[in-house]
């Protein structure tokens, strides 16, 4: 059936009367005025979309041109009498009267309840839609039964049809008609921001509608509708009918309702707010936590109503909802700074917190609203309260990215805590990292952000720069040269004074709780330790070990008394014990093992007799300083336990720590000599292990250095040749089957290892009685072999691979050495820095602990000091003369404000007269800067000249040697031959001359 189908009992004249009457209507009603108010655009986009007749989908936006269809469009179903109503009275070219306002129910609710009421009738329902979309002709609106003058009075308070609502209301209708929601005719007539709504509210009520009812969910009243759909004229009307003007507040039957000035400031309508204001509305709700007109306001940003309300003294310290939300906070998360300017002049408390904990300026930096944090930092909020998840407004302000950088530098510059850590222990420039904010994460950098803060999972903030961020880390070597300061003469004047702020690595106030080295370790951790080679660091690191090379050396005299006990303890137990034997039955009995032959002889012991005190004495000492070791191991363990395993040298030390117990088992001399095996082992072990801790200092670090990577290097050649190797060992053993030091495999492989390094003995096996080959031409090949290919080939590879690996290890041996210094000051500092040490018993005493963690740092966390050094002093010997070098050249590099400052400032004025005391200090400037260029002069040449004296000086050494070289060449003996004139051919010879040489 199309859609304006009639059904077969009614003529074909009749409809299409019918279709006349019906463009008449819409003709007629087009002609309604649209009341047009400021922000309509704001509610348009809040409305879904809708479906128009033709089953065509349209936005609000696109309203007016996308309806040309006629007022109904009734849709049969195939299995039930239902029909819809849709798109009342909506004229082609016009804007609907529901686009308006903030309107409670949308029109399509409206109509489908309509509908609803339709569907009801019997099957002639069809026609009577038909009647209600016709025009004002009353003979046609006279044939709708009267059972259906509730959907007409509804149907023509929606449309605002006048004329159609008086008519029924005088033939008998009821004014206070309503739908299956209990939403009267007032309340269609109401919710229409048409001109022509004041007089329908005005002819229902001249009916006697009822003034304020409610719907069926306590929704609204006809004065919410009016106030939602922003009609100041019905509003009007209402008010002077008596309508409640504080309808659901605070009422216990509807608690979820909102009060018509609630919906007026919604609907941004301010001609409404003002009526209902007039009129006594309560700009303050008494129900705790309710919404309030001000929250609206503060939300939507309207600054008109936002005054309106504080002038009628609305309260701004009321909360709204579950997250117990001020208005400053709605309007902070919004970004709107007008309304916050009118707050905060209303003395908004600025500092207040949520349900989450945030406070409006969580909230401002979380929009990216520059000028509301400038607006409540300017009013005194707090930078350092956090919220629940312990973020302070710097962690929420780089969380996005778009002006995250200059909410960043105003929370700096405010003094914002910018190395605070959250629930999940992430600094502010973890989450620029994260975020991949290059520019917030810039500026965190170069304000002084700690690079080596962890979050909870051991993930430092630099790690996630080098990984996320890689740009930023040019931003570092920028930070460290702001630590050099000018404070007095110019860079290049001999008397200039720097001073150096090592703040710069040490940022944060935790150094007596953490250390200083912390920076510095992250650099090495995440592969920066070319870093390492800045100025600032090495001057540092200098100063640092200064401080704390005193507690290195009693470690490392710690480590030479407990191998040294433990040598002794060894050699008294498994050399001098067993040796004492050798002095029973008048030196007549031998050892027990023959293999020790070597230490005795028929008449005397070639150890002397210890005394037993001496045996005992080195037996307690080297179990006491194993206990301690293991305490000290138990306490590195306790403290550092993923580092602690990840190290080879724990290891190496636990393993002596066993070796020290079982050589001082009882031994049972007749159960074999497994504690002699160990401790053979364990004693090279142990002055292993003391190699390797004397190669902590830095001065033997390099060299220890190249023995243990030449060592490693060499383990993974012979690994790789050992094929090789075997070999030929086992080629020899099976040429020489009866010599001992090749037939068994082990004695071959280690004799094929010593021939190698040059010890061949080719006459022993080739032409010596017991060694004589078997198969001659076949071992002189296979011996042949072995020369080329392992002794000659091999071990020059070898020796190649190792003088490779020196002359890296030479070119980066500064880098080196500044890494092994790094880490053991770290290591150092961590014991002594430990919070284990707090759980010693009291008679450790707490100050002496303090004041040694006093003594080794660098950067006194009590106050900001900073250190002098004069690069052009020779005198000064606080630094090494290169790092000072360096330090000048950094300044020099920079922008330089500070030279000819008198200069500049004695030209400020241009237009003062020349008088005698700027003459004089004009001139004492020029003179000052005469002097520093003649200082420059002097430097350059003083240089110069030590370089001339240096090449005279190489030049002497060199003709001397040249001297000495022609002398010796002249005075050799002439070589002797049976020629009679072989002299005189001799004497000569130009080449033997010494005018010709």
């Amino acid at each position: 059936m199309g859609k304006y189908d009639m059904p077969s009992t009614l003529s074909d004249q009749k409809c299409s009367e019918e279709r006349r009457d019906n463009k008449d209507f819409r003709t007629r009603s087009g002609r309604a005025k649209v009341r047009k108010y400021a922000n309509r655009q704001a509610f348009q986009d809040r409305r879904k979309p809708w479906t128009t007749t033709n089953g065509a989908t349209c936005s609000p936006n696109h309203f007016d041109t996308a309806v040309d269809d006629p007022t109904f469009s009734i849709s049969s179903e195939s299995n039930t009498s239902r029909t819809e109503l849709k798109n009342c009275t909506i004229q082609a070219g016009e804007p609907s009267l529901w686009l308006s306002g903030s309107s409670v129910w949308t029109e399509d609710q409206l109509k489908n309840s309509i509908d609803e009421l339709l569907s009801n009738q019997e099957a002639s329902s069809v026609h009577i839609k038909t009647i209600l979309g016709s025009t004002e002709q009353s003979r046609n609106w006279c044939e709708l039964p009267s059972s259906c003058y509730n959907a007409a009075i509804l149907y023509a308070s929606m449309t605002t049809n006048i004329a159609m609502l008086r008519f029924f209301l005088q033939h008998g209708a009821s004014p206070k008609a309503a739908d299956c929601e209990q939403r009267t005719a007032l309340h269609y007539a109401a919710s229409s921001s048409a001109v022509a709504a004041a007089d329908c509210i005005i002819s229902l009520r001249e009916y006697g509608a009822e003034i304020n009812p409610w719907d069926k969910l306590g929704v609204a009243t006809p004065l919410i509708c009016a106030a939602a759909a922003g009609n100041a004229d019905a509003v009007k009307v209402l008010l002077h009918a008596g309508a409640d003007v504080n309808a659901g507040l605070a009422d216990p039957k509807y608690p979820d309702s909102s009060t018509p000035l609630v919906w007026a400031v919604r609907a941004r309508s301010a001609p409404c707010a003002i009526h209902l204001l007039e009129a006594g509305a309560a700009v303050n709700s008494p129900q705790a936590y309710s919404e309030a007109p001000i929250h609206v306001a503060a939300t939507q940003g309207d600054t008109d109503l936002m005054e309106l309300l504080l002038q009628k003294k609305a309260d701004v310290r009321v909360l709204f909802g579950r997250e117990r939300m001020s208005a400053l906070h709605l309007a902070a998360e919004r970004g709107n700074s007008g309304c916050i300017h009118l707050l905060l002049n209303a003395k908004a408390d600025c500092n207040t917190v949520n349900f989450r904990g945030q406070t409006p300026l969580h909230l401002a930096t979380l929009s990216q609203s520059v000028e509301s944090v400038a607006a409540l930092l300017e009013a005194g909020a707090r930078h350092d309260i956090c919220d629940n998840e312990l973020k302070s407004p710097l962690h929420s302000a780089i969380i996005k990215t778009s002006r995250s950088t200059d909410i960043v530098h105003l929370l700096i510059t405010a003094g914002a805590d910018i190395n605070g850590r959250d629930n999940f222990g992430c600094t502010p420039l973890h989450l620029a990292a994260i975020n991949e904010n290059s520019k917030a994460a810039t500026v965190l950098v170069q304000a002084g952000a700690d690079l080596s803060a962890k979050t909870k999972g051991g993930v430092s903030a630099l790690d996630f720069l080098v990984r996320r961020t890689p740009d930023v880390l040019a931003t570092i070597p920028r930070r460290l040269d702001s630590a050099v300061i000018v404070a007095d003469h110019d860079p290049l004047d001999p008397d200039c004074e720097l001073h150096l702020d090592f703040n710069v690595i040490v940022p944060g106030g935790d150094q007596q709780r953490l250390g200083e080295t912390g920076f510095l370790i992250t650099l090495v951790a995440a592969g920066q330790r070319h870093i390492l080679q800045h100025p600032i660091i090495r001057a540092f690191l200098h100063l640092k070990w200064f401080k704390i090379r005193s507690l290195f050396i009693v470690s490392l005299l710690f480590h030479a008394v407990f191998v040294l006990s433990l040598s002794a303890n060894i050699l008294s137990i498994y050399v001098v014990h067993r040796n004492r034997n050798c002095s029973v039955a008048n030196n007549q009995q031998p050892p027990l093992n023959n293999e020790s032959d070597v230490m005795w002889d028929s008449t005397h012991c070639l150890y002397p007799q210890w005394p037993l005190w001496l045996q005992d004495a080195f037996k307690y000492l080297n179990l006491a300083f194993g206990a301690l070791s293991l305490g000290k191991e138990f306490f590195q363990l306790l403290q550092t336990p993923s580092e602690y395993v990840r190290s080879s040298e724990n290891y190496i030390q636990c393993f002596l720590i066993i070796g020290v117990v079982a050589i001082n088992l009882p031994k049972n001399l007749n159960h074999g000599d497994w504690q002699q095996h160990m401790a053979a082992i364990i004693i090279v072990v142990a002055w292993m292990e003391l190699m390797m801790h004397v190669g902590r200092f830095p001065v033997f670090g390099l060299y220890v250095q190249m023995f243990t990577t030449v060592a490693a290097n060499i383990a993974k050649f012979l690994t790789a040749y050992m094929s090789l190797i075997i070999g030929f060992s086992l080629g020899l053993s099976v040429l020489y089957p009866e010599t001992k030091s090749l037939a068994l495999l082990p004695y071959s492989l280690v004799t094929t290892v010593v021939m190698m390094t040059g010890e061949l003995e080719y006459s022993k096996y080739f032409y010596d009685d017991g060694y004589r080959p078997i198969y001659p031409i076949t071992t002189l090949v296979v011996f042949l072999a072995f020369l080329l290919f392992v002794v000659v080939v091999l071990m020059n590879l070898l020796v190649g691979l190792a003088v490779s690996d020196i002359q890296g290890l030479r070119k980066s041996a500064g880098l080196d050495r500044l890494v092994r210094q790094t880490r053991l000051i770290a290591r150092m500092e961590s014991i002594v820095f430990s919070p284990w040490l707090n759980q010693l018993p009291c008679w450790f005493d707490t100050r002496a602990r303090k004041f040694i963690q006093r003594k080794i740092l660098v950067v006194p966390p009590t106050h900001h000091r900073l250190y002098t050094v004069r690069p052009n002093d020779p005198r000064d010997n606080r630094f090494p003369p290169d790092i000072k070098d360096n330090i000048l050249k950094i300044l020099l590099a920079k922008p330089h404000k500070k030279s000819y400052r008198e200069l500049h400032r004695s030209n400020t004025n241009q237009s003062a007269p020349l008088t005698e005391e700027l003459f004089d200090e004009l001139m004492q400037n020029v003179h000052r800067l005469c002097h520093n260029c003649v200082s420059q002069i002097v430097l350059m040449n003083s240089s110069v000249e030590n370089r001339l004296s240096k090449l005279e000086n190489q030049w002497i050494s060199t003709k001397k040697q040249l001297d000495t070289l022609i002398g010796i060449l002249t005075e050799r003996p002439l070589p002797s031959g049976p020629s009679p004139g072989g002299q005189q051919r001799n004497a000569n010879s130009p080449g033997l001359s010494s005018h010709n040489f």
